[in-house]
């Protein structure tokens, strides 16, 4: 049954999203760069069908709605966590080693492809192979996710437990944090900057590790901000301004790639950067959220809270009903143990 809501969950909004995808979104705009945002090909009709089965990023991904190969992973990794799930629970810490290990060969997966095919890039999405090699791969995906199932499981654990470390422990973890953040978003600056390309062990060591190092980062700071020692970090992050927002991040998600190709592809000149130009990306980017939003906020209300409210009314139904059922059940035999006169019955 937890495929069944994973699958009712995701699916009607994506495949709202999908058929406008498929069907207006080219009509909205036609400008000289209209091929060139869609990745020189057009939306292909026939492509729908990997989406909705989750499996879009291995088989025929579709360029008019590429952002859903995260979905097709997060999918993925859903339908396999029991694999993972029940030795956890049979195991417990004994099993950790087994995490580590298939962490480490996803990410020698990554420095391997990057050796051999010579990726000299810091940047993704440089190299065509990169694509299909190791950026949208589950198995080269999966190094965080395991970093999460694992910090899932150490805060199960301790649900009922107050950690503390000491001062100079907690001031430790956030400039390590902090440090592995800043490393991941400025390490490609220098290639950036001067037009230049790392060699091929720094592009392979960076690829393959930016990920779940930007997920242990991340493990740090809901660690300190669920047992009291996050600080301004935990106040900004626990803000009741956000809970709007998360209800419409999923839709958000699907629609933001959308609107930022029809404002790419309306453009009818080319874009040099200057100070002037810089604040009209600024503009630019305002102008894709506010319409992503307004979309999302749309879309939510349309498709998503609907089918949420409807699952929950079915399922919710159904295991009332087995209650009753059982509750029945138990009556009667409870009532037959009272009238016959055998005690062993």
């Amino acid at each position: 049954m937890m495929y069944v809501h994973r699958y009712i969950r995701l699916t009607p909004v994506v495949g709202a999203v999908l058929l406008f995808a498929f069907s207006i979104n080219e009509l909205l705009y036609d400008g000289p760069f209209k091929y060139i945002s869609l990745e020189k090909n057009e939306c292909d009709s026939s492509n729908w069908w990997p989406i909705l089965l989750y499996i879009s990023n291995y088989f025929r991904v579709s360029t008019c709605f590429d952002q859903t190969w995260y979905l097709a992973v997060d999918f993925q990794l859903y339908v396999l966590s029991p694999l993972l799930l029940i030795p956890m629970w049979k195991w417990g810490k004994k099993f950790v080693p087994v995490l580590v290990i298939m962490c480490i060969t996803a990410i020698g997966c990554v420095m391997a492809v990057y050796i051999s095919k010579e990726f000299t890039s810091l940047i993704t999405g440089t190299y065509p192979a990169e694509w299909s090699l190791t950026y949208i791969p589950t198995h080269t995906r999966c190094p965080p996710w395991i970093v999460g199932f694992g910090f899932g499981y150490f805060m199960h654990i301790n649900r009922n437990n107050t950690i503390r470390p000491p001062k100079k422990i907690q001031i430790l973890g956030w400039l390590i944090s902090f440090s592995i953040l800043i490393a991941i978003i400025f390490g490609p600056y220098f290639t950036i900057n001067a037009n230049m390309e790392g060699t091929v062990l720094e592009a392979a060591f960076y690829e393959a590790w930016k990920r779940v190092s930007w997920a242990i980062a991340l493990t740090w700071i809901v660690f300190a901000c669920h047992f009291g020692f996050g600080g301004v970090v935990n106040t900004f992050l626990s803000h009741p301004f956000w809970q709007p927002l998360g209800r419409l991040t999923f839709s958000l998600y699907l629609i933001h790639m959308t609107v930022v190709r029809i404002n790419f592809g309306k453009i009818r000149t080319e874009l040099h950067y200057s100070n002037y130009n810089l604040v009209c990306f600024i503009l630019l980017f305002l102008g894709c959220f506010g319409i992503s939003l307004m979309a999302a906020i749309i879309v939510t209300l349309t498709f998503e809270s609907p089918v949420l409210v409807l699952e929950k009314f079915l399922f919710n139904r159904r295991k009332s009903e087995t209650s009753n059922i059982l509750q029945n059940q138990q009556t009667m035999q409870r009532d037959l143990r009272l009238q016959m006169p055998n005690k062993n019955f």
